[in-house]
């Protein structure tokens, strides 16, 4: 995964971090988030993680089933044209 800073800017650091930022040349952009808001942004974040080991467990049952259903065919075809 690629690497996020997250620099937490509160009324009290508000004016050093802005300086900084400033100072370095980073481009500047604001995303701010309430303390719900982010909490939700985990949330919905744990919920794709679950949603993803989901998918992945139907596509090893998927493969399990086609990777037996064909070794039951072919061991069947060859006893039966052999």
């Amino acid at each position: 995964m690629r690497t996020v800073k997250w620099i937490v800017i509160n009324k009290d650091n508000v004016d050093q971090v802005l300086a900084d930022l400033e100072k370095s040349g980073t481009p500047l952009g604001l995303y701010v988030l309430t303390g719900e808001g982010y909490e939700n942004l985990s949330l919905n974040f744990s919920d794709i993680r679950a949603l993803i080991q989901q998918q992945d467990a139907i596509i090893a049952a998927y493969e399990s089933y086609y990777t037996q259903s064909e070794k039951i065919i072919d061991g069947h075809n060859k006893t039966v044209y052999e």
